[in-house]
Protein backbone atom coordinates (compact mmCIF):
# COMPACT_ATOMS: atom_id res chain seq x y z
CA UNK A 1 0.00 0.00 0.00
CA UNK A 2 3.02 2.37 0.84
CA UNK A 3 4.47 1.69 -1.95
CA UNK A 4 1.53 2.48 -4.52
CA UNK A 5 1.04 5.70 -2.44
CA UNK A 6 4.89 7.01 -3.16
CA UNK A 7 4.19 6.21 -6.69
CA UNK A 8 1.16 7.97 -6.74
CA UNK A 9 2.81 11.29 -4.63
CA UNK A 10 5.81 11.11 -6.91
CA UNK A 11 3.51 11.57 -10.01
CA UNK A 12 2.74 7.91 -11.58
CA UNK A 13 0.58 8.58 -14.24
CA UNK A 14 -1.40 5.16 -13.93
CA UNK A 15 -2.22 2.52 -11.19
CA UNK A 16 -3.45 -0.92 -11.03
CA UNK A 17 -6.91 -2.32 -10.22
CA UNK A 18 -7.49 -6.11 -10.47
CA UNK A 19 -6.09 -7.83 -13.50
CA UNK A 20 -6.61 -4.48 -15.49
CA UNK A 21 -5.18 -1.29 -15.60
CA UNK A 22 -7.43 2.31 -15.18
CA UNK A 23 -5.63 5.84 -15.96
CA UNK A 24 -5.62 8.30 -12.97
CA UNK A 25 -5.24 12.13 -13.39
CA UNK A 26 -1.75 13.83 -12.33
CA UNK A 27 -2.39 14.68 -8.89
CA UNK A 28 -1.61 18.49 -9.60
CA UNK A 29 -4.33 19.13 -12.44
CA UNK A 30 -7.45 20.95 -11.12
CA UNK A 31 -5.04 23.57 -10.30
CA UNK A 32 -5.86 26.97 -11.71
CA UNK A 33 -4.17 30.85 -10.87
CA UNK A 34 -5.73 32.69 -8.47
CA UNK A 35 -3.99 36.04 -7.59
CA UNK A 36 -0.33 34.76 -8.73
CA UNK A 37 -0.51 31.00 -7.48
CA UNK A 38 -2.15 27.76 -7.40
CA UNK A 39 -5.21 27.52 -6.01
CA UNK A 40 -6.89 23.95 -5.41
CA UNK A 41 -10.28 23.26 -7.31
CA UNK A 42 -13.10 20.85 -5.97
CA UNK A 43 -12.02 16.90 -5.97
CA UNK A 44 -12.78 15.34 -9.73
CA UNK A 45 -15.01 12.21 -9.68
CA UNK A 46 -11.68 10.00 -9.00
CA UNK A 47 -10.31 10.50 -5.76
CA UNK A 48 -7.06 9.66 -6.41
CA UNK A 49 -6.73 12.93 -8.53
CA UNK A 50 -6.27 15.26 -5.55
CA UNK A 51 -3.58 15.70 -3.53
CA UNK A 52 -4.44 14.53 0.23
CA UNK A 53 -2.83 14.38 3.25
CA UNK A 54 -2.90 10.10 3.72
CA UNK A 55 -2.93 8.90 7.39
CA UNK A 56 -0.36 5.88 7.89
CA UNK A 57 -1.68 2.83 9.35
CA UNK A 58 -0.74 2.56 12.94
CA UNK A 59 1.19 -0.70 12.58
CA UNK A 60 3.58 1.67 10.38
CA UNK A 61 3.67 4.78 12.56
CA UNK A 62 4.85 2.29 15.51
CA UNK A 63 7.83 1.66 14.31
CA UNK A 64 9.15 5.35 14.48
CA UNK A 65 10.48 5.85 17.06
CA UNK A 66 13.12 8.09 18.94
CA UNK A 67 15.50 6.49 20.55
CA UNK A 68 18.10 7.27 23.53
CA UNK A 69 21.16 6.22 25.30
CA UNK A 70 20.18 6.98 28.87
CA UNK A 71 24.12 7.12 30.28
CA UNK A 72 25.91 8.73 27.25
CA UNK A 73 23.55 10.54 25.79
CA UNK A 74 21.64 11.81 28.61
CA UNK A 75 23.38 11.48 32.30
CA UNK A 76 26.35 12.45 31.38
CA UNK A 77 25.91 15.13 29.41
CA UNK A 78 23.62 16.68 32.51
CA UNK A 79 26.61 15.63 34.63
CA UNK A 80 29.14 17.42 32.56
CA UNK A 81 26.65 20.85 32.69
CA UNK A 82 26.29 20.68 36.61
CA UNK A 83 30.18 20.31 36.93
CA UNK A 84 30.77 22.77 34.76
CA UNK A 85 28.82 25.77 36.55
CA UNK A 86 29.90 24.52 40.07
CA UNK A 87 33.15 25.30 39.50
CA UNK A 88 32.21 28.58 38.40
CA UNK A 89 34.02 28.70 34.61
CA UNK A 90 30.87 29.58 33.54
CA UNK A 91 28.10 32.13 34.25
CA UNK A 92 24.62 31.65 33.17
CA UNK A 93 22.40 34.10 31.51
CA UNK A 94 18.54 34.55 30.27
CA UNK A 95 16.92 34.48 27.06
CA UNK A 96 15.59 37.49 27.44
CA UNK A 97 19.09 39.12 28.06
CA UNK A 98 20.53 37.64 25.08
CA UNK A 99 17.59 39.59 23.03
CA UNK A 100 18.29 42.92 24.58
CA UNK A 101 22.06 42.94 24.76
CA UNK A 102 21.17 44.33 20.96
CA UNK A 103 24.55 42.78 19.98
CA UNK A 104 22.53 42.79 16.35
CA UNK A 105 19.28 45.47 15.24
CA UNK A 106 17.08 43.85 13.05
CA UNK A 107 14.41 45.87 11.12
CA UNK A 108 10.87 45.68 11.05
CA UNK A 109 8.60 44.74 8.47
CA UNK A 110 9.33 42.27 5.73
CA UNK A 111 12.33 43.87 3.84
CA UNK A 112 12.49 41.79 0.85
CA UNK A 113 10.02 40.25 -1.56
CA UNK A 114 8.06 37.56 -0.14
CA UNK A 115 4.31 37.12 -2.18
CA UNK A 116 2.58 36.89 0.89
CA UNK A 117 -1.19 37.42 0.20
CA UNK A 118 -1.90 40.77 1.53
CA UNK A 119 -5.42 39.55 2.36
CA UNK A 120 -3.93 37.68 5.41
CA UNK A 121 -2.67 40.16 7.16
CA UNK A 122 1.74 39.93 6.68
CA UNK A 123 3.57 41.31 9.70
CA UNK A 124 7.62 40.37 10.53
CA UNK A 125 10.94 41.46 10.56
CA UNK A 126 14.45 41.58 8.72
CA UNK A 127 17.89 40.46 10.01
CA UNK A 128 20.72 43.21 9.44
CA UNK A 129 22.39 43.00 6.21
CA UNK A 130 25.28 41.11 7.18
CA UNK A 131 22.92 38.05 8.81
CA UNK A 132 20.51 38.73 5.60
CA UNK A 133 23.56 38.18 3.27
CA UNK A 134 24.17 34.63 4.38
CA UNK A 135 28.02 34.24 3.60
CA UNK A 136 28.91 32.09 6.95
CA UNK A 137 24.81 31.22 8.30
CA UNK A 138 21.51 30.08 6.51
CA UNK A 139 18.43 30.16 8.41
CA UNK A 140 16.38 27.09 9.01
CA UNK A 141 13.70 26.47 11.55
CA UNK A 142 11.91 29.55 13.63
CA UNK A 143 9.93 29.15 17.09
CA UNK A 144 9.21 31.38 19.85
CA UNK A 145 7.75 32.24 22.96
CA UNK A 146 4.31 31.49 21.95
CA UNK A 147 5.67 27.87 22.12
CA UNK A 148 7.86 27.62 25.05
CA UNK A 149 4.62 28.52 27.43
CA UNK A 150 1.09 29.06 27.32
CA UNK A 151 1.32 32.95 27.46
CA UNK A 152 3.41 32.82 25.13
CA UNK A 153 5.45 35.76 26.86
CA UNK A 154 8.95 36.00 28.51
CA UNK A 155 8.54 38.25 31.33
CA UNK A 156 5.68 40.05 28.83
CA UNK A 157 8.39 40.43 26.07
CA UNK A 158 7.61 38.15 22.86
CA UNK A 159 10.77 35.98 21.52
CA UNK A 160 11.58 34.29 18.84
CA UNK A 161 14.13 31.94 18.25
CA UNK A 162 15.49 30.44 14.97
CA UNK A 163 18.17 27.87 14.24
CA UNK A 164 21.25 27.87 11.49
CA UNK A 165 23.51 25.68 10.03
CA UNK A 166 26.73 26.77 9.01
CA UNK A 167 27.63 28.01 5.20
CA UNK A 168 30.96 28.82 3.32
CA UNK A 169 32.87 26.03 5.26
CA UNK A 170 31.31 27.09 8.23
CA UNK A 171 30.53 23.68 10.26
CA UNK A 172 29.05 24.80 13.61
CA UNK A 173 25.38 25.26 13.92
CA UNK A 174 23.76 27.85 16.18
CA UNK A 175 20.49 29.71 17.39
CA UNK A 176 19.50 33.38 17.59
CA UNK A 177 17.32 34.88 20.26
CA UNK A 178 15.31 37.83 19.26
CA UNK A 179 13.29 40.04 20.71
CA UNK A 180 10.54 41.95 18.42
CA UNK A 181 8.10 44.37 20.17
CA UNK A 182 6.31 45.50 16.67
CA UNK A 183 8.52 48.52 15.97
CA UNK A 184 12.25 47.57 16.61
CA UNK A 185 14.03 44.08 16.43
CA UNK A 186 16.75 43.38 18.61
CA UNK A 187 19.01 39.93 19.04
CA UNK A 188 21.84 38.00 19.62
CA UNK A 189 23.42 34.44 18.22
CA UNK A 190 24.04 31.54 20.78
CA UNK A 191 26.71 28.74 19.43
CA UNK A 192 25.24 25.31 20.52
CA UNK A 193 28.31 23.08 22.20
CA UNK A 194 28.41 19.56 23.84
CA UNK A 195 29.43 19.46 27.36
CA UNK A 196 32.26 17.25 27.30
CA UNK A 197 33.53 17.27 31.20
CA UNK A 198 37.45 17.14 31.78
CA UNK A 199 39.50 20.68 31.35
CA UNK A 200 37.87 21.88 27.87
CA UNK A 201 34.35 21.25 29.38
CA UNK A 202 32.63 21.89 26.41
CA UNK A 203 33.40 20.88 22.60
CA UNK A 204 31.43 22.01 19.16
CA UNK A 205 28.60 20.57 17.88
CA UNK A 206 29.68 20.01 14.34
CA UNK A 207 28.53 19.07 10.72
CA UNK A 208 24.54 19.60 11.43
CA UNK A 209 22.44 21.10 10.00
CA UNK A 210 19.84 22.59 12.50
CA UNK A 211 16.72 21.59 10.07
CA UNK A 212 14.29 22.56 13.10
CA UNK A 213 13.69 23.93 16.56
CA UNK A 214 11.16 24.17 19.28
CA UNK A 215 11.09 26.19 22.17
CA UNK A 216 9.24 23.96 24.48
CA UNK A 217 9.50 25.00 28.49
CA UNK A 218 12.97 25.15 29.43
CA UNK A 219 14.25 23.12 26.26
CA UNK A 220 15.42 23.83 22.72
CA UNK A 221 14.93 20.76 20.61
CA UNK A 222 16.87 20.82 17.82
CA UNK A 223 16.16 18.50 14.47
CA UNK A 224 19.49 17.42 12.58
CA UNK A 225 18.07 14.56 10.10
CA UNK A 226 17.62 11.07 12.07
CA UNK A 227 19.10 13.14 15.38
CA UNK A 228 17.02 14.87 17.59
CA UNK A 229 19.04 17.21 20.05
CA UNK A 230 17.85 18.95 23.22
CA UNK A 231 19.22 21.68 25.34
CA UNK A 232 18.34 23.73 28.19
CA UNK A 233 17.47 27.44 28.31
CA UNK A 234 18.21 27.44 32.07
CA UNK A 235 22.22 26.97 31.52
CA UNK A 236 22.41 29.13 29.13
CA UNK A 237 25.97 30.20 28.93
CA UNK A 238 27.58 33.84 29.38
CA UNK A 239 31.44 33.39 27.12
CA UNK A 240 34.25 35.77 28.68
CA UNK A 241 36.49 35.45 26.18
CA UNK A 242 35.67 35.96 22.34
CA UNK A 243 38.14 34.04 20.01
CA UNK A 244 37.98 31.25 17.75
CA UNK A 245 38.89 28.25 20.35
CA UNK A 246 35.24 26.51 21.78
CA UNK A 247 35.79 25.59 25.85
CA UNK A 248 37.41 26.41 28.05
CA UNK A 249 41.17 27.64 28.62
CA UNK A 250 43.26 29.76 30.75
CA UNK A 251 40.27 29.89 32.92
CA UNK A 252 37.90 31.76 30.09
CA UNK A 253 34.98 30.31 27.82
CA UNK A 254 35.09 30.71 24.09
CA UNK A 255 32.79 29.68 21.94
CA UNK A 256 34.09 30.37 18.75
CA UNK A 257 33.54 34.18 18.57
CA UNK A 258 30.23 33.55 19.94
CA UNK A 259 29.33 35.78 22.87
CA UNK A 260 26.95 32.99 24.70
CA UNK A 261 26.94 28.98 24.33
CA UNK A 262 23.73 26.77 24.77
CA UNK A 263 24.90 23.06 26.05
CA UNK A 264 23.63 20.02 24.85
CA UNK A 265 21.52 17.63 27.49
CA UNK A 266 20.35 15.30 25.68
CA UNK A 267 20.08 13.25 22.44
CA UNK A 268 17.61 11.54 20.62
CA UNK A 269 17.72 9.14 17.33
CA UNK A 270 15.82 8.26 15.16
CA UNK A 271 17.95 5.17 13.88
CA UNK A 272 21.02 3.40 15.08
CA UNK A 273 22.66 5.87 17.89
CA UNK A 274 25.79 5.69 15.56
CA UNK A 275 24.35 6.65 12.42
CA UNK A 276 25.50 9.66 10.81
CA UNK A 277 23.18 13.00 11.34
CA UNK A 278 21.90 11.97 8.07
CA UNK A 279 21.18 8.42 8.10
CA UNK A 280 17.53 8.28 7.56
CA UNK A 281 15.52 7.69 4.63
CA UNK A 282 13.19 10.42 3.54
CA UNK A 283 10.09 9.31 1.81
CA UNK A 284 10.38 6.03 3.74
CA UNK A 285 9.65 3.62 4.25
CA UNK A 286 12.25 3.14 6.82
CA UNK A 287 14.08 5.52 9.39
CA UNK A 288 12.02 8.02 9.65
CA UNK A 289 13.99 11.72 8.86
CA UNK A 290 13.26 14.84 11.20
CA UNK A 291 14.13 17.66 8.36
CA UNK A 292 10.99 19.77 10.25
CA UNK A 293 9.87 20.59 14.24
CA UNK A 294 7.25 22.58 15.06
CA UNK A 295 4.89 22.57 18.25
CA UNK A 296 1.27 22.12 18.72
CA UNK A 297 0.34 23.14 22.03
CA UNK A 298 -3.76 21.90 21.24
CA UNK A 299 -2.64 18.10 21.29
CA UNK A 300 0.84 18.46 23.11
CA UNK A 301 2.74 17.16 20.46
CA UNK A 302 6.26 17.93 18.52
CA UNK A 303 5.37 17.67 14.50
CA UNK A 304 8.37 16.62 12.52
CA UNK A 305 8.32 16.83 8.48
CA UNK A 306 10.36 15.49 6.24
CA UNK A 307 11.94 17.04 2.98
CA UNK A 308 12.02 14.87 -0.16
CA UNK A 309 13.90 16.61 -3.24
CA UNK A 310 11.69 17.23 -6.45
CA UNK A 311 8.39 15.12 -5.63
CA UNK A 312 6.11 14.88 -2.57
CA UNK A 313 6.19 12.13 -0.45
CA UNK A 314 7.58 13.30 3.20
CA UNK A 315 6.47 12.01 6.31
CA UNK A 316 4.61 14.39 9.01
CA UNK A 317 4.68 12.54 12.38
CA UNK A 318 3.30 13.41 15.66
CA UNK A 319 5.70 13.00 19.01
CA UNK A 320 3.78 13.50 22.78
CA UNK A 321 5.70 15.58 24.87
CA UNK A 322 5.84 15.52 28.63
CA UNK A 323 5.69 19.16 30.34
CA UNK A 324 7.12 17.60 33.19
CA UNK A 325 10.36 16.80 31.49
CA UNK A 326 10.05 19.44 28.28
CA UNK A 327 11.44 16.37 26.30
CA UNK A 328 9.55 13.65 24.38
CA UNK A 329 7.41 11.31 26.70
CA UNK A 330 8.67 8.53 27.66
CA UNK A 331 7.27 4.80 26.79
CA UNK A 332 9.60 3.36 29.11
CA UNK A 333 9.12 3.54 33.28
CA UNK A 334 12.09 6.10 33.10
CA UNK A 335 10.79 9.61 32.69
CA UNK A 336 13.63 10.19 29.98
CA UNK A 337 13.49 7.32 27.86
CA UNK A 338 12.42 6.16 24.22
CA UNK A 339 9.30 7.85 22.91
CA UNK A 340 6.97 6.64 20.14
CA UNK A 341 5.37 8.79 17.32
CA UNK A 342 1.29 8.71 17.93
CA UNK A 343 0.40 9.10 14.64
CA UNK A 344 1.68 9.91 11.23
CA UNK A 345 1.04 11.60 7.54
CA UNK A 346 2.21 11.01 3.64
CA UNK A 347 2.06 14.24 2.27
CA UNK A 348 2.21 15.20 -1.32
CA UNK A 349 3.79 18.37 -1.28
CA UNK A 350 6.95 18.57 -3.18
CA UNK A 351 10.04 19.55 -1.20
CA UNK A 352 7.79 19.96 1.77
CA UNK A 353 10.42 22.85 4.24
CA UNK A 354 7.93 23.04 6.79
CA UNK A 355 5.18 21.79 8.56
CA UNK A 356 3.04 23.39 11.62
CA UNK A 357 -0.49 22.55 13.20
CA UNK A 358 -2.93 24.37 15.23
CA UNK A 359 -4.56 21.73 16.46
CA UNK A 360 -6.97 20.43 13.05
CA UNK A 361 -4.98 21.95 10.40
CA UNK A 362 -1.76 21.37 8.75
CA UNK A 363 0.54 23.72 7.18
CA UNK A 364 3.36 22.88 4.85
CA UNK A 365 5.68 24.83 2.99
CA UNK A 366 7.17 23.90 -0.18
CA UNK A 367 7.04 23.66 -3.83
CA UNK A 368 4.01 25.25 -5.36
CA UNK A 369 1.80 23.14 -7.42
CA UNK A 370 3.13 22.92 -10.87
CA UNK A 371 6.69 24.52 -10.67
CA UNK A 372 9.60 23.05 -11.81
CA UNK A 373 11.52 21.60 -8.54
CA UNK A 374 14.82 21.95 -11.41
CA UNK A 375 14.15 26.01 -12.06
CA UNK A 376 16.34 27.76 -9.13
CA UNK A 377 14.99 30.63 -6.76
CA UNK A 378 11.38 30.30 -6.80
CA UNK A 379 8.71 31.50 -4.17
CA UNK A 380 7.61 28.93 -2.43
CA UNK A 381 3.85 27.65 -1.53
CA UNK A 382 2.06 27.51 1.95
CA UNK A 383 -0.72 24.73 1.62
CA UNK A 384 -2.80 23.36 4.36
CA UNK A 385 -5.07 20.12 4.97
CA UNK A 386 -6.86 18.82 7.99
CA UNK A 387 -5.86 14.98 8.33
CA UNK A 388 -6.71 12.31 5.31
CA UNK A 389 -8.15 15.85 3.29
CA UNK A 390 -7.15 17.25 0.36
CA UNK A 391 -4.20 19.74 -0.30
CA UNK A 392 -4.98 23.33 -0.81
CA UNK A 393 -2.75 26.56 -1.25
CA UNK A 394 -2.91 29.40 1.36
CA UNK A 395 -1.01 31.64 -0.81
CA UNK A 396 2.70 31.98 -2.21
CA UNK A 397 5.27 32.94 0.15
CA UNK A 398 9.32 33.92 0.28
CA UNK A 399 11.91 32.00 -1.73
CA UNK A 400 13.13 28.46 -0.03
CA UNK A 401 10.41 28.86 2.59
CA UNK A 402 11.83 26.82 5.53
CA UNK A 403 10.15 26.04 8.93
CA UNK A 404 6.96 26.71 10.35
CA UNK A 405 5.30 27.91 13.41
CA UNK A 406 1.92 28.34 15.08
CA UNK A 407 1.40 30.78 17.54
CA UNK A 408 -2.00 29.63 19.11
CA UNK A 409 -2.47 32.91 21.30
CA UNK A 410 -2.47 35.45 18.33
CA UNK A 411 -4.01 32.49 15.96
CA UNK A 412 -0.89 33.19 13.32
CA UNK A 413 1.44 31.27 11.11
CA UNK A 414 5.13 31.90 11.27
CA UNK A 415 8.23 31.03 9.08
CA UNK A 416 11.30 32.44 7.45
CA UNK A 417 12.88 31.40 4.64
CA UNK A 418 16.66 30.33 4.12
CA UNK A 419 17.29 32.55 0.10
CA UNK A 420 20.85 34.95 1.03
CA UNK A 421 19.93 38.44 0.95
CA UNK A 422 16.41 38.09 0.85
CA UNK A 423 15.48 36.72 4.25
CA UNK A 424 12.56 37.59 5.76
CA UNK A 425 10.77 36.09 9.48
CA UNK A 426 7.26 36.48 8.15
CA UNK A 427 3.62 35.86 10.03
CA UNK A 428 0.39 35.74 8.67
CA UNK A 429 -3.20 34.82 9.64
CA UNK A 430 -4.67 31.71 8.22
CA UNK A 431 -8.40 33.17 7.14
CA UNK A 432 -9.18 36.06 5.17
Amino acid sequence: MRSNLFAKLRGASTAREGSGRRAVTALLTGLTLVGGFAAAQPATADADAAPALVKESRDQTKTYHLNIDRNNDYLSLGKAVTELEKSGAVKTASALSVAQSAQHTGRHGLCNPHQLDGTLKFDGFCWDPNDDAGKDWTPQGLTGSHDANRTGTIDGNHLYVASWHGAGGNKGHRVTIAESDGSKVTYGHVLLVRPTGGAQGFAPVDGRHADGVVWYGSKLLVANGNELEVYDMRHLWKMDSREERIGMSGGKASARWHDWALPMVARYTTGPRDGAPGACEPGGPGTICLSSLSLDRASNTLVSGEFTKHHGGGRVARWPLDEATAMPKSTTSDSVGTAQASVSYVSPVSDMQGVASDGSTFYMAGLCPGDDPEKDAQFSCLQYAAPDGEVRTLTKGPIYTQNLSWDPNAKRLWGLNERPGKTVVFSIKTTR
